[in-house]
């Protein structure tokens, strides 16, 4: 790919004491400093949010994600901490009924997936 060459730009003395810019920019390292960094820069800070965004998330609601860390949340006894926690941020969901109904929502699951094994056996 063939880059147009840029005009260097010289900034005028001021004062005897100055330095001269020599610092001279071809067209490619033009483009990588002003548009290909700055692109870069913003795609990370972006993945870097929707990434910490979804670990606030997976934190409240990651124990209702599936059967099994349903199941292994039970287990260890943490069910309770999760729903009172999920209680404070939402302040319309009491725990005690969350609980209850993950706990029922854990049987009807297990019910489904036994029904559908039972058809992919037949």
């Amino acid at each position: 790919m063939s880059w147009p060459e840029v005009r260097q730009r010289r900034k005028t003395k001021q004062f005897e004491y100055e330095g001269t810019e020599k610092t001279r920019s071809t067209a490619e390292e033009l483009f990588k400093r002003e548009f290909f960094l700055r692109l870069i820069d913003t795609a990370l800070v972006t993945v870097e949010n929707r990434f910490s965004n979804m670990e606030i998330f997976y934190e409240l609601y990651g124990f209702l994600y599936s059967l099994d860390t349903m199941r292994s949340t039970e287990k260890e006894g943490k069910l309770d901490e999760c729903c009172h926690r999920l209680e404070q941020r939402m302040d319309d969901i009491d725990a005690e009924d969350l609980k209850l109904e993950s706990l029922d929502m854990e049987s009807v699951i297990a019910r489904f997936a036994e029904a559908k094994a039972r058809k992919v056996r037949l």
